[in-house]
């Protein structure tokens, strides 16, 4: 039997962009927001039996750009709201969810909506469309814990998705409420596969998008078609289209949650990466830019600092007032607008408020931890674990969180003009003073040339000739970026590698001066080769939630980032390993670690361009599965502003950071290789201040 046809339009509504500024009035600020959505409910006067699902940036649209520059707006979404329309959540302030604690996110909710209650007059749905799609394999239980129920994710067969690629659904099941459920089984919810005028392209229309539903799918379907409400494209949707569809006697028009109320879930998915909707169906968009270190960075230092806090002042007896006032610069700082999407430079008006965030951010996060420390008396020699799990140092000591001890006292390697080596680390030089074989914990992670680093401009590879020094504690090797024909490239490397006391880490303090070169497409400021190879591969990571989530790689990639890093990833082949963490207090990323994979002949490779930018091809998005034609791809790809390397951005910029390196056997690292990889993210504080 034909389907029945129900269509549920959202509109996801946030004026805080990376690509426009904040003056309404001028040629690229938010006042053309406020004229598409207008122009929008105008057209939509003449169907008053559509519905619209609303979403919101709370802090910045909702309670100060719609009252103050769009009141008349504002008061058309009340009375629509007040007939039947319903509102769900975006996030307080338009958060990145994957790189969010799981308290955090729990306070975006509740702020989420207050907001709306106060501002709309109405309670929102228990339902989210999180930010850019950005969630992790445990979204789930985030969502359980903070009162939600469902939640709706790209299955778009364009660049701009979020799960098709992991998974092939059913025609039904492309149309109809999934049941997503975490890997390990113990949460789960309610997943609703969304739509966006690209796959309306891809049909030739909506009228093509609709009837090939409806012949297609027996029973129900939900065509849930939602995208930026500031997109030109919704007026001419509903003018152009929605009548011929309007007048079809299998379309009915509806909202999620009402389509919800009388629908159960048809299938049940698991997801092993972390989705996010931009480039390369990652976190690329978001990422891998200069300014994005900058501003974690400052975010992973307030953390480190909060955390401090809990050490020094247990029961916020002191710090309990400005800490509420953290949460909220914290949220503030994890706008997904603050990041990108647009590459490779965001507009002025958002770097500096990006900028000014970070900035407030800090200045709090600083007052919390004077306010902490004010009474303690200093403990000169004891250091305390401000991780939220347990980590080891140089002794091999396990110190649970939270706990103090006294520091150790470590001995350090030795480099010589051969390398360097201690009792778990060996690393070698070749004769030509590359790097050579490296050996930790009795495990070869490297081998000839494994570390590297380079920028690719105008389709020509400049890289730095490396050349070997012995100072004291080990070795450093630094040199200038060369082209090809061995002329100077501008800018230079170096890595400083060290070892310390029985931990199998090989630490690397790195420092990369990048040169004002027109034409970067990619950057490697610290590339590294492991020994892998393998079919398939696994890539690890910890995520903001404190889990360790590992998937696998089954086909070459020119751009792979899917997993985010919260201190440390990994990359295997199921045999052995190769973990890298990085000191998040020097310099930090939300998903700081794209991955090229290529094919070998014993099958895939990895590189990893750790702090860098990789660019290719947009993967496939299967349109054929929805019977689409290929076109929408095509469309999202030209018109996107997103599909930009992200190279220019590192132009002129210097990076310093502090990297660990561990081996590993088998798929993922197991727990005492994962406390060493904690212990390097987030090193003990001192006590020894006051």
């Amino acid at each position: 039997m034909p389907a029945q046809v129900h269509i549920a339009l959202g509109q996801h509504v946030n004026m805080y962009h990376s690509y426009r500024g904040d003056n309404p009035h001028s040629e690229d600020g938010f006042g053309l927001d406020i004229q598409a959505i207008t122009q929008t409910l105008d057209h939509l006067e003449r169907f008053p039996e559509v519905p619209i699902d609303w979403d919101f940036d709370c802090f910045e649209t909702l309670a100060v750009r719609l009252p103050q520059h769009a009141p008349d707006l504002l008061s058309r979404i009340r009375t629509r709201i007040a007939g039947g329309d319903k509102v769900r959540h975006m996030g307080w302030a338009g958060e990145a969810v994957a790189w969010s604690t799981d308290d955090e996110f729990v306070a975006s909710i509740q702020k989420s909506r207050a907001v709306i209650k106060e501002v709309l007059a109405d309670d929102p749905v228990d339902g989210i469309y999180p930010q850019e799609c950005m969630v992790t394999p445990d979204f789930p239980r985030m969502m359980t814990r903070a009162g939600l129920r469902w939640v709706s994710l790209f299955y778009s067969a364009t660049p701009f998705t979020a799960f098709r690629r992991e998974v092939q659904l059913t025609p039904a099941q492309q149309f109809n409420p999934l049941r997503w459920v975490t890997p390990d089984g113990a949460w789960d919810t309610v997943l609703v596969p969304m739509y966006h005028h690209g796959d309306v392209y891809d049909h030739g229309g909506l009228r093509g998008f609709v009837d090939w539903i409806h012949h297609n799918v027996e029973g129900d379907a939900l065509l849930y078609l939602c995208f930026d409400a500031d997109s030109p494209t919704w007026p001419a949707l509903i003018a152009q289209q929605l009548p011929e569809v309007a007048a079809l006697p299998y379309v009915r028009f509806t909202t999620a949650e009402q389509y919800l109320a009388g629908t159960d879930p048809v299938a049940t998915v698991a997801f092993a990466k972390d989705l996010a909707d931009g480039v390369f169906d990652g976190y690329g968009s978001w990422s891998e830019k200069p300014l994005s270190f900058e501003l974690f960075t400052t975010l992973m230092r307030a953390r480190r600092r909060d955390n401090l806090v809990a050490v020094l002042d247990p029961e916020t007896r002191k710090t309990r007032e400005v800490h509420g006032e953290l949460v909220e610069k914290k949220l503030r700082l994890l706008a997904t607008t603050h990041f990108g999407l647009a590459a490779p430079h965001l507009h002025p008006d958002r770097v500096q408020s990006a900028r000014r965030a970070a900035a407030d951010l800090e200045e709090i996060s600083l007052r919390e931890l004077e306010q902490a420390r004010s009474g303690v008396e200093p403990r000169p020699g004891v250091i305390a674990n401000v991780a939220e799990a347990t980590i080891r140092t140089g002794d091999g000591l396990p110190l649970p969180p939270g706990v103090r001890r006294r520091a150790p006292k470590l001995s350090r390697a030795v480099g010589t003009p051969d390398g360097l080596a201690t009792s778990a680390v060996t690393f070698e030089l070749m004769e030509d003073g590359r790097p050579g074989p490296l050996v930790l914990g009795g495990v070869q992670v490297g081998g000839a040339g494994w570390l590297a680093s380079g920028f690719l401009a105008g389709g020509v590879l400049a890289q730095a000739k490396l050349q070997p020094q012995v100072v004291e504690g080990g070795l450093k090797l630094a040199g200038p970026y060369l082209w090809p024909d061995g002329s100077a490239a501008g800018g230079g490397c170096e890595f400083t590698l060290s070892a310390r006391g029985v931990a199998p880490v090989l630490r690397i303090d790195a420092r990369c001066e990048f040169p004002q070169v027109e034409g970067l497409t990619e950057v490697y400021p610290a590339a590294l080769s492991p020994a892998v190879v393998g079919l398939p591969l696994y890539v690890s990571r910890y995520t903001f939630s404190n889990r360790v989530f590992t998937y696998e790689v089954f086909e070459p990639q020119e751009a792979l980032n899917n997993h985010v890093t919260n201190g440390w990833a990994a990359v295997s082949d199921g045999s052995i390993g190769m973990l890298v963490a990085f000191d998040t207090a020097v310099l930090a990323g939300g998903a700081c670690m794209p991955m090229r994979v290529d094919q070998v002949e014993d099958g895939l490779a990895p590189l990893i361009a750790v702090f860098g930018t990789l660019w290719g091809e947009q993967p496939y998005h299967y349109p054929e599965w929805s019977g689409g034609t290929g076109e929408g791809q095509k469309l999202v790809v030209q018109v996107g502003p997103q599909f930009r390397p992200s190279g220019p951005a590192y132009a002129g910029q210097t990076l310093q950071f502090r990297l660990g390196i561990l081996g590993f056997h088998g798929p993922a690292p197991a727990d005492e290789i994962v406390e060493y990889a904690l212990g390097v993210a987030f090193p003990p504080a001192p006590l020894g201040s006051a």
